[in-house]
């Protein structure tokens, strides 16, 4: 494996560590002012870091045990594609949820411009959970 091939993967499992996390500074850091943010077939897009901020606190607000698990990755240039899993409790209902799915993380530098995330939200919305907006 070469220095960045490291590098990068470094940097992928600090990006999903910092989703795993309630705080949203450390995940802030690692993305660019316009990053954006799109889960595939929903329609939700997320523009920004305040966007992105808004929406990290109300997930860990809704579900705040919350924790994805990065199981693999591979790169191609700029572009990361990670398989994960996801797993937590929606505070609301007290019902868990584990679901897998995959993001493609495009990178500019060493920060994520843009992630897109594909999954089946079926798990969630059966644990009764709602995305706000």
């Amino acid at each position: 494996m070469s220095m960045i091939q490291t590098d990068l993967e470094k940097r992928i499992r600090e990006v999903f560590a910092a989703f795993s996390s309630p705080e949203v500074e450390p995940l802030l850091a690692l993305l660019t002012d316009d990053y954006v943010w799109e889960v595939a077939g929903s329609g939700r897009v997320i523009h920004g870091k305040e966007e992105a901020a808004v929406a990290h606190r109300y997930v860990f607000a809704n579900m705040p045990d919350l924790k994805i698990e990065m199981i693999s990755y591979f790169s191609c240039g700029d572009r990361v594609s990670v398989e994960w899993v996801i797993k937590g409790t929606v505070k609301a209902t007290g019902k868990a949820f584990s679901f897998p799915g995959a993001s493609i993380c495009e990178m500019k530098g060493d920060k994520i411009r843009r992630i897109t995330d594909y999954f089946n939200p079926q798990p969630l919305q059966q644990a009764g959970y709602r995305p706000n907006g």
